[in-house]
């Protein structure tokens, strides 16, 4: 049905109003005696027939529908990005203790458990450096 709305719409021709080709079969009884408690009687049983209204596209400003549709994006979209950071997994507090931690054999600087490399100097976890050579300025 709302194929049909839509490639209506699309070829130029109004939209029909939907389900207003005919009333309640129930009205007429309704109509001889009483309605039952709640009965909407001029919403369920219309008195003169229920027409649609033609609406020229071409007159039809779009600017408040285009609006519309950029604010349900803006609101859906945060909506999503709230959503995400709140339903993200929680990452896993760093549990180390300070006699995890190693000392660079180039530099001395203390590096994190996990890491590999020094963070100061890049030098290996693994690497043994040795002492720098000293040249004697005056050879003998």
């Amino acid at each position: 049905m709302l194929l049909f709305v839509a490639l209506a719409i699309a070829l130029g021709a109004a939209a029909p109003a939907l389900a207003a080709d005919q009333r309640d079969p129930r009205c007429d009884a309704w109509e001889a005696g009483a309605p039952p408690p709640g009965t909407n009687m001029t919403a369920m049983c219309p008195t003169e027939e229920v027409t649609s209204q033609t609406v020229d596209l071409e007159k039809e400003p779009l600017i408040p529908y285009v609006i519309g549709l950029v604010v349900m994006a803006l609101v859906l979209g945060t909506f999503g990005v709230v959503a995400m950071r709140l339903m993200a997994p929680k990452p896993e507090p760093r549990t180390s203790r300070a006699e995890d931690w190693w000392a660079c054999p180039s530099c001395g600087v203390q590096n994190r458990p996990d890491r590999a490399h020094c963070f100061a100097c890049e030098g290996s976890r693994d690497t043994v450096v040795a002492p720098p050579a000293t040249e004697d300025p005056h050879p003998a």
